[in-house]
């Protein structure tokens, strides 16, 4: 059902827009690695969390508790990634990047960066000065507010890199 309000509109469309752009950039590099979107989205949220619970990698990748359980199952296989339990609790498992993990998530950003960077100057180019500051901004709110929801109260600095509202973003 579409929605009668036009910026929630706008904001849907840039939304699917970027990711389709994200989508463009990410499966050529992730399919010659053998990963699956899924298993690079955990990538990327265990380069910023390393040593999340699997409670943690489930509410961020926006997946259930047994899909988070296989990704990092898969991960931990391929030796992106490890597990430890918890120093305080035996009952908790902890999910950690592992050195390879890091650098296939440091390859995978480089090309998003390149391939991101070339289609936001594009847009740029046919937008007012001062709207790509904006949509950034705005998308950093719309991002900490849901991470604020699913995770709870002063949890911002967990939002994804490079978003505002997260410990790496602007």
């Amino acid at each position: 059902m579409a929605s009668s309000d036009p910026a929630f509109s706008a904001v849907l469309a840039i939304l699917d827009l970027a990711d389709q752009l994200v989508t463009a950039a990410v499966t050529p590099i992730t399919a010659g690695l053998g990963i699956s979107r899924e298993q690079w989205r955990v990538l990327l949220l265990l380069a910023e969390n390393s040593g999340a619970t699997m409670g943690e990698v489930a509410a961020r990748a926006g997946v259930p508790g047994p899909t988070a359980t296989r990704i990092a199952d898969r991960l931990v296989n391929g030796g992106l990634a490890y597990r430890e339990v918890h120093p305080w609790d035996r009952r908790r498992v902890l999910v950690h990047l592992s050195a390879d993990g890091r650098e296939i998530v440091g390859q995978i950003d480089a090309a998003v960066d390149a391939a991101l960077g070339e289609a936001l100057a594009r847009y740029e180019l046919m937008l007012p000065p001062g709207t790509r500051d904006a949509v950034m901004s705005l998308l950093g709110r719309l991002t900490e507010s849901a991470v604020q929801s699913e995770l709870g109260p002063g949890t911002a600095s967990q939002a994804p890199p490079g978003v505002a509202g997260s410990a790496t973003g602007a």
